[in-house]
């Protein structure tokens, strides 16, 4: 939870801890923003992989093999103006996570949401999880973002230092 705070307190944004579980992202510990407009947090709350940014920087953080699991028999609905709901569309998106550290859920899940997210690893180096921020878009706006995406990653690789994570276990992603 203070991983958590300080990312609140670092962005002003409501911010979630999820996890990767039979397929969705389940919010483990949530800190709401103290704005009045503002994403509630529910703990316990199931979200698709492929709309929402912890899934996709989960996702992209795992092996070929693994996302090859995690994506046999998904089913891509629709949910916010922005969903991807191609299996080649992800992987073109899950490519460009891997390569830029962080994951946008650009109004993907619910129109006028805009989220951040960075994987957190442990001593593995794999993905356990992922840390986001959530607001609304014209807070959380395109101007903000590469700010707003330097917080995460720095909170989680703090999160990511403090579960033994050392920087040199980044499982290997070669094949996409």
């Amino acid at each position: 939870k203070p991983y958590v705070t300080q990312l609140v307190e670092a962005t002003g944004e409501t911010a979630h801890l999820g996890v990767l579980r039979q397929g969705q992202v389940v919010s483990l510990v949530n800190v709401e923003s103290r704005y009045t407009v503002r994403t509630p947090a529910t703990v316990g709350r199931h979200i698709p992989l492929h709309c929402a940014s912890q899934g996709k920087a989960i996702l992209a953080s795992l092996s070929p093999d693994q996302l090859a699991h995690q994506l046999k028999d998904y089913v891509f609905t629709r949910h916010g103006p922005n969903t991807i709901v191609t299996p080649d569309r992800l992987l073109a998106e899950l490519a460009l996570v891997a390569s830029r550290g962080y994951a946008v859920d650009n109004e993907e899940y619910e129109e006028g949401l805009r989220c951040i997210a960075a994987p957190v690893r442990d001593h593995s180096g794999g993905a356990m999880g992922a840390i986001s921020i959530a607001g609304p878009t014209f807070r959380v706006s395109g101007s903000r973002l590469p700010a707003l995406s330097r917080q995460v990653m720095r909170v989680a690789a703090g999160l990511s230092t403090a579960l033994g994570y050392r920087g040199n276990a980044v499982p290997e992603r070669s094949g996409r």
